[in-house]
């Protein structure tokens, strides 16, 4: 019976505290008398409570500000010209950048990746393209990566002999396209890439594992290793991981192009571009195919700086070359067409 009174007193104390006002902590000076104690308790949610029906926004409140971009610290430490310490993978590697004038107003921007040869250095392969970055045809983003000179059995300053998923070199070329990317935009409908020997190889082996990605490629005496027709001792290339059938110039220098120490390995580089030729155009690619007869070299008198940066400004990811009909008059004196088939 004590157990009842003691309930009925406690329901009570509660139904008293529910009167209808804007809750029962505001004390007693908040709270007005019931106008009668047998009215039912206002049910209804407070009114801040109740959602709005198409409410519109006060006239004077602005509109929320554009949120900045997340840029990665080793992204924002960029700079043109030389960076010493770009972590790959917990490596620093060494790059040049150059970069065109309207930089923060323009873009997204072409980038082109540009590898020296064996023995060479970034800043002298540089020069092959530096002239050409603001030209206001095609202006881009100049990559020139500097090697980690890994000895024979790994590469010739390149990681071009063994190459798998995870090669550094494609790593690099991943990771800086991130940053590019972050920092002013990339145009991923040009993103292009150019080496001489060891550089051309590199240049190949990102076709190889990152040919999704690139527009165009141009190989100065190179040799893809992942064309069974290039076996050569010493080499274990994946076969290409893409398929988009991006163009390629591929140019060398005759008979006298070679490279090696027989008779533990050679490589001639006319063969070598005959075979890349018919291997590249039996996956789709359209090639375009030069020879001069100076050897181991980048012909002067191609101009290759013009010249280059004209090949990949008229070939855009995806797409058939323009070449494949006729080529540009600058063109014709060391190449040919060589459509890939559709």
């Amino acid at each position: 019976m004590v157990t009842r009174w003691i309930t009925m007193v406690a329901l009570l104390l509660a139904w008293t505290g529910c009167d209808g006002g804007s809750g029962g902590g505001g004390g007693p000076d908040t709270q007005e008398p019931a106008a009668d104690s047998a009215t039912e308790p206002d049910s209804s949610p407070p009114q801040d409570l109740v959602p709005a029906e198409d409410s519109p926004p006060a006239a004077d409140t602005p509109p929320p500000e554009d949120t900045p971009p997340v840029v990665d610290p080793k992204c924002a430490a960029l700079v043109e010209n030389w960076n010493p310490a770009f972590d790959v993978d917990g490596e620093d590697r060494s790059l040049i950048l150059e970069l065109p004038t309207g930089l923060e107003e323009g873009g997204p921007w072409p980038v082109v990746f540009n590898w020296h040869g064996f023995g060479d250095t970034a800043a002298n392969m540089n020069n092959l393209l530096k002239a050409a970055v603001d030209d206001h045809g095609f202006k881009f983003i100049l990559v020139t990566p500097e090697d980690t000179n890994p000895l024979m059995g790994d590469g010739l300053d390149w990681m071009i002999v063994n190459v798998a998923e995870g090669n550094k070199e494609a790593r690099l070329f991943d990771e800086v396209l991130e940053c590019l990317d972050q920092r002013w935009g990339v145009d991923w409908d040009h993103v292009h890439s150019v080496g001489f020997s060891a550089g051309a190889v590199c240049s190949d082996l990102i076709g190889t594992l990152r040919g999704d990605v690139l527009a165009s490629s141009v190989s100065f005496s190179g040799v893809y290793f992942s064309n069974p027709a290039n076996d050569i001792a010493l080499t274990d290339w994946v076969e290409p991981t893409g398929m988009n059938p991006y163009a390629q110039l591929i140019m060398h220098g005759g008979t006298k192009d070679t490279w090696g120490v027989p008779p533990f390995i050679e490589i001639h580089f006319d063969q070598a571009a005959q075979n890349d030729r018919a291997w590249l155009n039996g996956r789709g690619h359209d090639v375009v195919f030069c020879a001069h007869s100076l050897g181991h070299t980048i012909p002067f008198d191609f101009s290759a700086s013009t010249r280059v940066a004209q090949f990949f400004r008229d070939h855009k990811r995806g797409s058939a070359s323009p070449y494949m009909d006729a080529l540009p008059a600058e063109f014709q004196k060391y190449c040919e067409p060589s459509p890939g088939a559709r």
